[in-house]
């Protein structure tokens, strides 16, 4: 999966919102064929997926909450030893997002 990956960390460090959420969209169709990951890919993955999460911008939070359910998952599946630490990572910034003001946020949250 290191080329989707890729694709994903030089978006999420980029400026284009509009490519963001499209290589949010293409990792989360990798992740949910359960293309594996490696581990470095999952470190590498974790802070700016969570800074996307967190973020102000709507579609892009709405875009990494909707590839957090099969990210955590695939984890869980294939690297069970990380699991704990990429739990721990979100957990703070999914519940925020599950008190949000906004619907489809906090619906997409609550999954």
């Amino acid at each position: 999966m290191t080329e989707v990956v890729d694709k994903v960390l030089e978006a999420l460090r980029g400026n284009n919102l509009d490519k963001k959420i499209d290589a949010l969209a293409k990792l989360e169709e990798e992740l949910i064929e359960e293309t594996p990951l490696e581990p470095q890919e999952i470190n590498q993955l974790i802070p700016l997926l969570k800074d996307a999460v967190k973020g102000s911008q709507v579609a892009l939070s709405n875009a990494a909450l909707t590839c957090l359910n099969p990210f955590v998952s695939l984890i869980a599946e294939t690297h069970p030893s990380q699991f704990k630490n990429v739990v721990l990572a979100f957990a703070t910034v999914v519940v925020d997002k599950q008190g949000d003001s906004k619907d489809k946020t906090r619906d997409t949250a609550l999954q």
